[in-house]
C-alpha cells in the first residue's frame, strides 16, 4: 500500500515510537488503510501475528479511530525468505458509511464544545484535571454499554466501560496538545481482578497514572496523578511495562 499520510502524522505517538524502522512501515500501511476503510490492507509484514501487534498498536496510538476496535485477521503470502513477501491484513469495520459519518459528526460536535469550554488560562494541571472531572461527572459506568470499546460511548452517549473512559480522556487531552497513552492491564478490586484500561498522563517532565473509570461519579479523586507506587491495584500487562511509563510522583 503507498502511504500518502504526513510523517509528522506519527511523530509522537507512543506505541508508533516503540517499533523498529520496518515495523513503522507496517503501522503507517496499516494507518492509511484504516483511515481509507479498506477491507484489504497490503503491508510488508512477514508475519500475521505481527500484522496484527502492529495493527493494536495504532488503535491505541489514534483513540479518533472509532470504526475499529483493532480486530482483524491477517494473511501471509510467499515464503519468509523470499522477495516480494507480504501480509494481507482484513479489519472488522463496526462502523461505516453513513452511520459512521453521523457518529463522525456527533463526536466532533462534542470534541468542540467540550474543548472549547475548557478556560484559556488553565495550565497543563488545569486542562487535564479539567478533562477529568468532565468524564466522571458527566460519564456514567454502564458495564454493557454500547458502542462501550470507543470514545462515542463517553462523548456522544455518557454511559461507557475502561476502554470508553481511557479513549476520550486520551483523545481530549492530546486535542490539548497534553502526552496521554492508553494503557492496558489489570486491576483488582477486592477478591476480583478484571481486565481494564486507564491512561498514562505527562505533566511537565513526568508521567503519572489517572483512571477515570474508578473515579467515575466520586467527588473526591483516589486515582488521579498517580505514581506507580500509588497505583498498587493496578498493574500493566508485561508489553506496557516500559521505563517510558515510570511515574516519578
Amino acid at each position: 500500500i503507498e502511504v500518502t499520510t504526513d510523517a509528522s502524522v506519527f511523530e509522537e505517538r507512543f506505541y508508533y515510537e516503540q517499533l523498529s524502522e520496518s515495523e513503522q512501515l507496517i503501522y503507517q500501511e496499516l494507518y492509511e488503510g484504516i483511515m481509507t476503510e479498506q477491507t484489504e490492507i497490503y503491508t510488508h509484514s512477514t508475519d500475521p501475528d505481527e500484522a496484527n501487534e502492529i495493527l493494536l498498536s495504532v488503535v491505541y496510538d489514534f483513540p479518533e479511530i472509532f470504526w475499529t476496535d483493532g480486530s482483524a485477521t491477517a494473511t501471509t503470502h510467499g515464503q519468509a525468505v523470499a522477495r516480494g513477501t507480504y501480509t494481507v491484513v482484513k479489519p472488522v469495520y463496526e462502523y461505516s458509511g453513513e452511520k459512521k459519518e453521523q457518529m463522525q459528526r456527533e463526536i466532533d460536535a462534542a470534541v468542540e464544545d467540550i474543548i472549547n469550554s475548557v478556560p484559556t488560562e488553565y495550565d497543563e494541571y488545569g486542562k487535564i484535571k479539567y478533562i477529568y472531572e468532565y468524564l466522571i461527572n458527566t460519564v456514567e459506568y454502564v458495564e454493557n454499554a454500547p458502542d462501550s470499546q470507543n470514545l462515542y460511548s463517553s462523548l456522544v452517549n455518557h454511559g461507557t466501560v475502561c476502554a470508553g473512559y481511557a479513549k476520550a480522556n486520551q483523545y481530549l487531552l492530546n486535542e490539548l496538545g497534553i502526552e496521554c497513552i492508553y494503557v492496558l492491564g489489570t486491576a483488582t478490586e477486592g477478591e476480583r481482578t478484571d481486565n481494564h484500561a486507564w491512561n498514562i498522563v505527562k505533566l511537565e517532565d513526568s508521567y503519572y497514572n489517572v483512571d477515570a473509570t474508578w473515579d467515575a461519579g466520586a467527588k473526591e479523586y483516589g486515582y488521579f496523578l498517580l505514581s506507580d507506587a500509588n497505583f498498587k491495584d493496578h498493574t500493566r500487562y508485561d508489553e506496557y511495562a516500559s521505563e517510558t511509563f515510570y511515574a516519578a510522583y
